[in-house]
């Protein structure tokens, strides 16, 4: 099926294009790094598409590709004006975003806003773009192998959204409170986060609404390949690891291999994907904010314009789907806890009550805001939907190694392992080092003034800091009492002493390592193991957001582990790298990390038989193969060319009745007519013909009920299919009334294709 993709990956190229350039440049102007920049641009693209989504609806201005794309082209030119003038005609620019000589990272909590440092070299980091594509390409392959772009993705929630579009195409309408209103029975006023909807409309037109769908997974593929890897590079110092990062990310399991196949909710993904490049942005901004304010309050006003792009993109954010908010929020809670009680120690020994007041604020907000939104109707409404967990096995099995439900084949086993070993490797490292940066931390203070000078003492310093760098002389003493070591001892601290000391624990120990990365995974650990979980009131209290869903829940894990996965990785490099024979050319020793990098992932990525492309493929099928369909399966490919034909077999006034779930659903994005059930739920279809068709259609010779409703609601004609399983319960079940139809008379045959066949309502007139 490459073949047939071929041609849209132009289409592909505008869609990367419009969703990272907007915003690409806004954030290039606060971030020095261009890879967090780009990572983190769709979600600040999806944040102004939102805000136009509203505007445009407001003054009547029509959703299309030129109106919207004029608006985009304005942004832009607006973000590379905003880029110029603020890093090249600032001359505040440096202490904003500082040198780009600097060589260390700024991947501690402490880590200061006046040193943009870089962790990869320029052909680092153009390799590193190298990588993002391979990791996209491991994504995509299954889709590209296996799929046809020009076949719907048969998943009950994927026929809503790409009917939605449809519906958009046809109004240019994005208002989120009315364009999908004829998918709601004609309601307005029920909101729905659509920012997947109002970008993929851009792209489509009433006949290629399905291909644009299709290809906006690869889409958002690359956005969370992209995403995963700025992530990486915000929470670990690890070269190895940040370049590994994006082929982590592209073989992981739930994201996107069974968010973007198999279960194939769009929105949703849409949130998952734009998800860590918006964390990485708000590690950065409140990293930032830490070290500005370390003088004062009001030094972090010049940071104002980053945490407007971050608010951008968190409406962004939650517009593609509300439990993305709470995935950033439980994700950063434990970071944002660590740098208030930082804060709050510095407030007091400075005796800055400003800051001490803010820091207490912040912290009230990170704990109760959420819990707060829990109790409001509306998650409360979404708790009870009826989802119940499956049982204590799958929650113990699925906790530490998240997986679909997917097809249980070798490639799924050995990759499920390997990650599990990796994630716990990546662990035990990260602890590790933060224990050895906390030894060394206590040695050089146990030390004399005196004795801890140049050549005098031999530290190890965690990884990341350049081997040129020595320690700095000895920490900053206020008399015979170390600032650092006996704080309590001091009545006071002036702002000066207290940067001091954090100035000469950055220079001499460099970054300190997180252990937040770990506490971020075993709360999404826990997340999993209550989805699984039989019901209890806790489980729907807290999960609500997800609906208790624990595919949804364990696609946010996924980002989680993949900087674990990354660093547990980095540590297999550099055991290699420390027991294998030395080299004695030194240029190929010092480039024997990359080496060894290399072969060692080359060899997992073949042990894990390509990250499980067996269970991956056979789960693009279940959803895009017709002759291999899953249970959520509706048509058949003859029943698809059947659909197809529609345009050139019936009047553009054709109104189809049928069963949707028997495949009716696609009759309006592919065959260009309306159905009266244009959703597979028929809830939200008109009273009282909903209940007569659902229940009384196969009544239409002997009930008058039935034909009154067809006159009113100008039926025409009638799809019928065999009835059939979707999922575990006969279709019949649902919709009695559309099956066992006498059509020897009051009908007509228009076409069939299978199983199914379109007939003209006679029996009416």
């Amino acid at each position: 099926m490459v073949s047939e993709w071929l041609p849209l990956f132009p289409l592909l190229a505008l869609m990367l294009g419009a969703g990272i350039l907007p915003g690409y440049f806004w954030l290039r102007a606060s971030i020095r790094s261009s890879l967090v920049a780009a990572a983190a641009a769709p979600a600040l693209t999806f944040g102004v598409l939102t805000i136009a989504s509203v505007a445009f609806a407001r003054f009547s201005i029509p959703w299309a590709w030129w109106s919207v794309g004029m608006l985009l082209l304005v942004v832009t030119l607006g973000g590379m004006v905003f880029w110029r003038s603020r890093w090249y005609n600032n001359p505040e620019s440096q202490a904003l975003l500082g040198s780009t000589h600097a060589a260390r990272p700024p991947f501690a909590g402490d880590s200061p806003s006046a040193h943009a440092y870089r962790l990869l070299t320029p052909r680092a980091r153009r390799q590193w773009w190298l990588l993002v594509a391979a990791g996209w390409l491991l994504a995509a392959l299954p889709t590209l192998i296996v799929a046809d772009p020009h076949n719907p993705a048969q998943q009950w929630d994927a026929v809503f959204h790409v009917t939605g579009v449809w519906h958009m195409v046809q109004s240019m309408d994005a208002s989120p409170f009315g364009a999908l209103a004829p998918l709601y029975g004609g309601q307005t006023g029920i909101y729905y986060p659509m920012a997947w909807h109002i970008f993929v409309t851009l792209f489509a037109t009433p006949t290629t609404v399905i291909e644009a769908a299709n290809v906006s997974s690869l889409f958002l593929m690359a956005v969370w390949v992209m995403g995963a890897g700025a992530f990486t590079a915000v929470v670990s110092t690890s070269r190895v690891a940040v370049m590994a990062a994006p082929l982590v990310a592209g073989a992981m399991l739930s994201m996107p291999a069974d968010a973007l196949t198999m279960y194939n909710q769009w929105p949703h993904a849409t949130g998952v994907a734009l998800l860590p490049g918006v964390i990485a942005v708000a590690i950065v901004w409140g990293r930032r904010l830490m070290r500005s304010t370390e003088l004062g309050v009001m030094n972090a006003l010049p940071h104002l314009p980053l945490g407007v792009s971050l608010l951008v993109s968190s409406l962004g954010l939650a517009h593609s789907h509300a439990s993305s908010v709470f995935a950033a929020v439980w994700t950063l809670v434990i970071p944002t806890l660590a740098g208030v009680a930082t804060v709050v120690k510095r407030s007091l020994l400075c005796r800055d009550w400003a800051a001490l007041v803010a820091a207490v604020l912040v912290a009230f907000a990170a704990v109760c805001g959420p819990l707060f939104v829990l109790t409001t109707e509306q998650l409360q409404g979404m708790g009870r939907y009826p989802r119940q967990g499956l049982g204590w096995d799958f929650a113990f099995s699925r906790a530490l190694t998240p997986f679909p439900p997917f097809s249980q084949t070798m490639g799924l086993y050995l990759t499920l392992t390997i990650f599990l070993l990796l994630t716990l490797l990546g662990a035990v490292r990260l602890y590790r080092r933060t224990r050895t940066w906390e030894q060394v931390r206590e040695d050089l203070l146990s030390a004399a003034p005196a004795e801890v000078t140049q050549g005098q003492q031999e530290v190890s310093l965690p990884e990341g800091t350049s081997a040129q760098e020595e320690p700095a002389a000895a920490p900053p003493r206020s008399g015979d009492v170390s600032l650092l070591s006996q704080p309590s001892a001091l009545a006071s601290l002036t702002p000066q002493e207290w940067r001091r000391e954090r100035e000469w624990e950055r220079d001499s120990l460099g970054p300190r390592p997180s252990l937040w990365l770990i506490g971020a995974f075993v709360l999404w650990a826990m997340a999993t193991f209550l989805a699984y979980s039989p019901e209890d009131a806790l489980r729907v209290f807290l999960l609500s957001p997800w609906y208790m869903d624990p595919r949804r829940i364990m696609a946010v894990q996924n980002m989680v582990m993949v900087p674990l996965v990354s660093i547990g990785f980095a540590g297999m490099v550099m055991w290699v790298r420390q027991h294998r024979p030395r080299a004695t050319r030194a240029e190929v020793e010092a480039s024997s990390q990359w080496r060894i990098g290399v072969l060692l992932g080359v060899w997992l990525l073949a042990l894990s038989l390509g990250g499980a492309l067996d269970a991956r493929f056979d789960a693009a099928r279940y959803v895009y193969d017709p002759d291999n369909l899953g249970k959520p399966g509706m048509v058949t490919q003859g029943e698809l060319d059947m659909i197809r034909r529609i345009p050139s077999t019936l009047p553009e006034d054709a109104v189809i009745l049928g069963d949707p779930i028997a495949g009716v659903a696609y009759v309006e994005t592919i065959g260009q007519r309306r159905a009266f059930f244009p959703q597979l739920t028929t809830s939200e279809a008109p009273e009282p013909s909903r209940d007569i068709f659902r229940k009384h259609f196969n009544e239409i010779h002997t009930n008058p009920q039935v034909c009154e409703a067809v006159r009113r609601e100008g039926i025409t004609h009638f799809y019928e299919d065999a009835d059939g399983k979707y999922y575990n319960f006969d279709r019949s079940e649902r919709h009695p009334g559309l099956y066992n139809v006498d059509t020897s008379f009051g009908f007509t045959v228009v076409d069939a294709g299978d199983d199914a066949v379109l007939y003209e309502i006679t029996a009416c007139r």
